[in-house]
Parts: C-alpha cells; structure tokens; sequence
C-alpha cells in the first residue's frame, strides 16, 4: 500500500481500539483505492433484536446502513456524501446515533429519526466526537478528543434535550469506548495510560505498552467512582452491557487470538464465548444474548457473520 508515512500504524492502532473511521477520511480513501477492499463494521442490534445496523463502503463512501436478522432488507441511512460510521441504536429504537464527517476531517455526532426520516447534528464543537451510546435517559456518552492526530481522549455526556454538554473524565489516564448500562445510571469503558504525543510523534514501542495497558473499567454516577474490572497485560476492547445490565462483554486480543469475553458483574466470573485466530474489529450481543453480531476479515474479504451461541453455528449476514 502506498500511504504516507504514519497512516498504516495509525490504521493499525485505531482498529484495535474501536474507532476505525476515526482518522482524516483520506485514510480511508487510500486503503480503499490500493486493494479495493469493501468494509463491512461496527453491527449493533436494534433493541428488538430484529434488525442491525452497520457501516460499509459497498456502494463508495462509508456510511450507515440497517439490515434484518435474516440478512434481507438492506437500507441505507446516511446521504452517502460524507463518511459516517459507528452507529448505535436509541433505547426505543427509532433512533441513531453515528459520526459523520463535516468540514473537511473533523467527526461529529448525528441523529437519524426513522419517523421523520431526517437527519440531525448534535455535537458542534471544534473537538472530534464519535462512538456515542445512547441512555434511557435520553443522554449520549461519547469519545471526544481536540487532535485528529492525537493519542489520547475524553468522555463527555450531552443531555439530547437541552444540548448541555459536560466532559466526565480528566487528563490523567486515556479513556475510550464508552457504553451505557440499561439504567442509564453507570458507563463500561477502556482506561489506559495517557500519552502526551501524537501518532506520528509515538514510537512502536510507546504505542504497543499504550495498547497494552488497556484496561474495562466501570465508571459509577458522573464518572467519579471508578472499578478495574479487568486486570492482565492483553489489550481489551469493545465493551458493552447485556440487555439485563448482569454481564459485562467484551474482545480481549491475546496475542493473535481474538476472543469475547463475558463477565457477570455479581460475581465477577468470566466466561469465553467465542474464539478465533482472526482479528474480531467489533462486536454486538443481541438483546436475547443468544447471538453475537461480529466483524471480521475472512480470506482477504470483510464481512458482518452471525454467531449462534446455542447452536454453535456461524453464518454470514452481509459481505464476502
């Protein structure tokens, strides 16, 4: 691939940590124009577990689309002018929420109201914002970082209706992938060390112990109460909450492994749901918790697939 000099390692780095489209869209430009390859990322159950939402390049720029369960009735969301990514569904399901560049490279968050069939921006800072969850209270926690080219971020929290808008975590530690539980009350996340420089500044070596010191974290009230829920030297990433707020999942990448973890908050035990030697970018259980939407790059080819946590099967949803 013929890229300019920190693009690959950044491309690299921000897989692993959940905010694939979160760099200047001409990286995404370039990938795609050196082998032609079709993304398909970032599923997420509707709460209804009848559909899933997910971004792809198929028909040219990334943006977000819907699709049944079944695999049938693929629709497009966003106007397809600008990229748009990470969706993720509003408790009642006649939302989303998803980041949409604007003015150039930077990433701000927008609502689609499946009623109106409209479009709304919703952050308007000069800061970049993307990977937002949205609450039963009507609140969207969010990463948040000034730098495009900057290492580290924050979580902020912006109340819909009033767009107030408050930023949670400090400058000691990194913070990123913020999920709500189902009471809207407490946030699952990564923590990792904080790291003063950008991309092109860091060495290998400086972003490998970043990656590796991630950690999920339980953030209780406004952020102020903080519980390590994972403590190993793999890197973690991706959690979220089950529908019933007991369990806790999310990927730990030990060495070429990939596996999702499921971890009960009550008692702290941890149980392996799925494993593969393939690099897992995202993942989404669904609401019954007897499925898991993932992506993964198959043979060359990205696709969205299906697995069926009671029967043991796989199948593809979209993509090759």
């Amino acid at each position: 691939m013929k890229m300019n000099g920190v693009l690959p390692l950044q491309f690299a780095l921000l897989l692993v940590i959940q905010i694939f489209i979160a760099f200047p869209k001409s990286a995404h430009t370039q990938l795609r124009n050196a082998d032609s390859t079709i993304f398909y990322l970032n599923p997420k159950w509707s709460p209804d577990g009848k559909r899933l939402a997910f971004a792809s390049d198929f028909e040219g720029k990334l943006s977000v689309y819907t699709i049944n369960s079944t695999g049938t009735g693929t629709r497009r969301i966003t106007d397809g002018i600008s990229e748009s990514g990470l969706p993720n569904w509003s408790p009642d399901g006649r939302s989303l929420v998803y980041q949409k560049t604007v003015e150039g490279d930077l990433l701000k968050l927008f609502i689609y109201s499946f009623n109106s069939r409209k479009e709304i921006q919703v952050t308007q800072s000069v800061t970049i914002d993307y990977g937002a969850s949205w609450s039963s209270a009507n609140r969207l926690c969010f990463n948040s970082r000034k730098d495009k080219n900057a290492f580290n971020h924050d979580i902020c929290f912006l109340d819909i209706a009033s767009r107030n808008l408050n930023k949670i975590t400090n400058s000691q530690f990194d913070y990123s992938g913020p999920c709500w539980s189902p009471d809207g009350k407490n946030l699952v996340c990564i923590k990792s060390i904080l790291m003063n420089k950008s991309f092109a500044e860091s060495t290998r070596e400086e972003i490998n112990e970043t990656r590796n010191s991630s950690e999920i974290v339980l953030l209780k009230g406004d952020g102020f109460n903080i519980s390590k829920l994972t403590n190993d030297s793999f890197p973690n990433r991706c959690p979220s909450f089950s529908k019933s707020g007991q369990f806790i999942y999310y990927i730990s990448q030990e060495y070429s492994i990939s596996k999702i973890i499921q971890y009960n908050l009550k008692t702290g035990n941890k149980q392996t749901l799925f494993t593969t030697p393939e690099m897992l970018t995202n993942f989404s259980v669904s609401p019954d918790e007897k499925y898991i939407a993932y992506s993964i790059k198959r043979g060359g080819m990205y696709g969205i697939f299906i697995w069926d946590m009671v029967g043991r099967k796989e199948r593809l949803l979209i993509g090759k």
